[in-house]
Parts: C-alpha cells; sequence; structure tokens
C-alpha cells in the first residue's frame, strides 16, 4: 500500500506484525512437527 511509505510509524507497526505473525506460525508448525516425532518418547512431548 503506497500510503503506508508516507507514514513512517504505521509503516514500522505494520512490519511489526507481520514478523510477529511469521513468528507465531512458525512456532505452531514447528510444535506440529515435533510433536509429530516425539509423541511416543516419554518426557519428549512437545
Amino acid at each position: 500500500d503506497p500510503e503506508l511509505l508516507e507514514d513512517i510509524e504505521m509503516l514500522q507497526d505494520a512490519v511489526l506484525a507481520a514478523m510477529n505473525n511469521a513468528v507465531a506460525v512458525v512456532d505452531k508448525t514447528t510444535a506440529d512437527e515435533m510433536g509429530r516425532f516425539t509423541a511416543g518418547m516419554p518426557g519428549m512431548g512437545f
């Protein structure tokens, strides 16, 4: 959105929100994948 370039704070907030969303997706995907591999191991549940 070209209007974002006019407002630096709004651009910073948009980038931060996108990064936070990406980190949340990676965390969930990692937990889901690790859960598949550690499901049968005692003490290794993620």
